[in-house]
């Protein structure tokens, strides 16, 4: 068996995140690969294991000139162009794969990943449930299932996906970024949609102004429960691929978790950022600017609200901002800037300055 290495760099399908996704340790089941041996191939996967790309493609197309339906050759074929980062080529490989060995998991598998980097979601969909029809305990289908679940908002699903890939494999690193990621999810759609709370009904989390303090803060511990445990997922990703594109955003985004984190662990008295129900009196918003449109969510007439979280810090600065809901086309970006360029004075707790978390939204309309 094979563990399939990381990608350097390609961009994410996921609507839900302006970033890249972290991509690589596309990985094998435990089913049987193959009984018979050809030298030309098993020179090239002793080749693909040591590094040797360019080794293991002239090794494999050499085999498959001889031996054209060796669906063996042509899987790791596929895999050697993965690491070439020529998704579009892997694609067909792994299409001429399947058709060669209906039955072969880890190609429909490795095909679902490269349909869903190449956003052919109901493809990939289609390809991680023949992967987990043949083997139910393919990580990597339960990974790529997952990630569309996500896609979808259907966060609950995306987080059973995720675990179901890590009781499979608890040492593959992108079930557990996809952990992170559906856990702030849940807390998006918790925060975003109506819910209700002793028989009333509050249309989002901003609408909470007849709840007490101390149901504020029960609510509060709650959210940061869910934070605290998206930050153990992300921190154990970064740990198993350090190496991972974007690392630096990832550590930072975990130290934003972390911080959001703290009421879970932390009193009142040890914490350092607060909510609008601890502080003595609240920031003073001096000025909030509000982004633009851009030409290419203008074009594609993207209407839509992007959230965030981010604290109002006591040194008159927005800090640790963390994505709820998001935008394409550049939306989310500028929303994040102007975010970063509000000004205000800080909230006070007791006499002084003190960071305090807010939810902010900006609003796109056309009309």
């Amino acid at each position: 068996m094979i563990a399939f290495r990381k990608l350097t760099r390609i961009t994410a399908v996921f609507f839900w995140v302006a970033f890249m996704i972290p991509a690589g340790n596309w990985r094998t089941s435990s089913q049987q690969l193959s009984t018979t041996t050809h030298e030309d191939r098993d020179q090239g996967i002793k080749l693909f294991q040591l590094g040797d790309i360019e080794g293991a493609l002239k090794a494999f197309r050499a085999g498959l000139r001889k031996f054209k339906d060796d669906e063996i050759a042509w899987y790791y074929l596929g895999l050697s162009l993965i690491r070439k980062e020529d998704l579009k080529g892997a694609r067909k490989v792994f299409e001429k794969t399947v058709v060669l060995r209906p039955d072969f998991a880890p190609a429909h598998a490795a095909l679902a990943t490269t349909l869903l980097f190449t956003r052919k979601i109901k493809d990939a969909e289609k390809h991680a449930n023949q992967a987990l029809f043949s083997d139910p305990k393919n990580a990597e289908a339960h990974y790529v299932l997952g990630t569309i679940r996500l896609l979808q908002r259907s966060c609950a699903d995306a987080l059973a996906q995720a675990d179901a890939a890590l009781v499979s494999e608890p040492d593959f690193p992108q079930p557990y970024f996809l952990k992170s990621q559906s856990l702030i999810c849940d807390v998006a759609e918790t925060s975003l949609k109506p819910w209700f709370h002793d028989g009333k009904l509050y249309r989002t989390s901003t609408s909470t102004a007849e709840l007490s303090k101390d149901e504020k803060l029960l609510n509060l511990k709650r959210t940061a429960a869910r934070f605290k445990e998206a930050a153990a997922n992300l921190e154990r990703f970064l740990q198993l691929a350090p190496g991972v594109a974007d690392a630096a955003m990832w550590r930072e985004q975990l130290e934003t978790l972390r911080l959001y984190a703290e009421p879970a662990d932390k009193t009142e008295v040890d914490r350092t950022v607060f909510t609008g129900a601890e502080v003595t009196t609240k920031p003073r918003i001096l000025s909030k600017p509000e982004p633009t449109y851009t030409d290419a969510a203008r074009n594609a007439q993207v209407e839509g609200t992007v959230v965030l979280r981010a604290i109002l810090a006591a040194d008159g600065k927005v800090k640790n901002i963390l994505v709820l809901s998001l935008l394409p086309n550049g939306l989310t970006e500028r929303s994040i800037n102007a975010a970063r360029k509000i000004k205000f004075e800080p909230a006070t707790k007791d006499g002084r300055p003190v960071s305090m978390l807010v939810q902010l939204e900006y609003n796109f309309n056309l009309y």
